[in-house]
């Protein structure tokens, strides 16, 4: 049960737990933080462990003190945070290459949130909650495995010949022109 801190605050040592204890205080505070852009930025408050070396009085605060920081912004701006992620695929037992998979979620983007490494948009932030009720879930498992069904090919030409390609209608343009019986009804009232 022994660990070495090297070089910390200039102090180099090697400590069991309770020696370490014993060397540095650990206290949770409620530190003041500054978020957003420069003009417009927000006041947060975060719960963070600080620790003190009790020989110098130097502190520093670890990973822990980052986590609560992030969910602080989390919470400021609207958005699930990374444990809360996490916990949305852990209910559903998914791995994270299963939910990309299921989602359209880059797993890498997936990755970054539950790290804590970005944010979210509130557009993913939004259907991460739709997909934390149980009905919407097993709704999006059904449209993936019918998304999943093998299907007929379309082939592109029957779409040429309706139309006539470009070279056909003598344009050199992308836009298509079609006869205004064959328009949607919402095109034809514009």
């Amino acid at each position: 049960n022994l660990w070495r801190v090297q070089v910390l605050f200039g102090h180099q040592f090697d400590a069991g737990i309770n020696a370490a204890r014993r060397l540095f205080a650990v206290e949770l505070v409620h530190q003041r933080f500054q978020y957003g852009e420069p003009g417009k930025e927000v006041t947060l408050v975060a719960p963070v462990p600080v620790s003190t070396c009790k020989s110098c009085g130097s502190e520093y605060t670890g990973e822990e003190a980052e986590e609560a920081r992030h969910d602080a912004i989390c919470r400021h701006l609207g958005v699930l945070t990374p444990r809360e992620i996490i916990g949305l695929r852990a209910f559903y037992n998914l791995t994270q290459a299963e939910f990309s998979a299921l989602t359209g979620v880059g797993e890498a983007s997936l990755k970054r949130w539950e790290n804590g490494n970005t944010i979210q948009n509130i557009s993913m932030d939004r259907f991460l909650r739709l997909l934390q009720t149980p009905a919407t879930y097993e709704q999006l498992r059904k449209v993936v495995a019918q998304q999943e069904q093998p299907k007929e090919h379309v082939s592109q030409a029957r779409f040429q010949t309706e139309f006539g390609t470009d070279e056909q209608r003598g344009r050199d343009d992308l836009s298509c022109v079609a006869p205004k019986d064959r328009l949607p009804e919402w095109q034809l009232k514009q």
